[in-house]
């Protein structure tokens, strides 16, 4: 199937209304990688790392997502706030990158969040075991999560301090849209936050 280029002639103005129109159909077709990114940081080494985060959200202030804020990933952030997202929808034949700068939602939002996840989730973020840690037996962990599910005081205390949501804010978004069965056309377009809030849209060369 032939898919025509795509030009800055041809896109929204604002780049989160193209995500949206591309994130959707992902979703309506249930990809399984849909609303899978993945989220890049450099750790206190200066080394970069990446893993695969759910998406729980997005508007024109940014991408939302959720974790334990004590994980070493997020240990980083507090040094270097700039971070990248990158979507992969290979059935479409499409990516999107994204790169900006992390803040933390707001208390509330995060508690919102926190009341809607499994039930097992909110288990373990009451864990004093933390995520990424090293562990000598692996049955130290089941234990304490069967100690947990017995336990009421996790479901008393709710959301733990440590568990929240971030917000990537976006400063810049480059959009690939690449072909099937054939190499070309090949369709790249970045978007680039400049003054007053504004974007900027341009051609790349694939």
């Amino acid at each position: 199937m032939l898919i025509n280029r795509i030009t800055k002639q041809d896109v929204p103005a604002n780049p989160i209304k193209l995500f949206e129109i591309w994130f959707d159909r992902a979703v309506k077709e249930n990809l399984p990688m849909a609303k899978i990114m993945i989220f890049a940081t450099n750790d206190n080494r200066n080394i970069p790392t990446s893993r695969g985060m759910l998406l729980q959200q997005f508007n024109e202030q940014g991408f939302v997502f959720y974790a334990n804020y004590s994980s070493p990933k997020f240990n980083a952030i507090d040094k270097n706030t700039v971070t990248s997202l990158l979507f992969v929808w290979p059935e479409h034949n499409r990516q999107v990158r994204i790169e900006g700068k992390l803040k933390k939602i707001s208390k509330k939002d995060s508690d919102r969040e926190y009341e809607n996840q499994p039930e097992l989730f909110k288990l373990l973020a009451h864990s004093h075991i933390q995520q990424s840690q090293a562990i000598s037996d692996i049955k130290e962990f089941d234990a304490e999560l069967e100690k947990l599910k017995i336990d009421d005081k996790p479901r008393q205390l709710g959301r733990p301090e440590n568990w929240g949501g971030y917000c990537l804010v976006p400063e810049l978004m480059d959009f690939y849209q690449g072909n099937f069965e054939v190499e070309w056309p090949i369709s790249r377009l970045r978007y680039v936050l400049v003054e007053n809030q504004v974007w900027v849209v341009e051609d790349l060369v694939p």
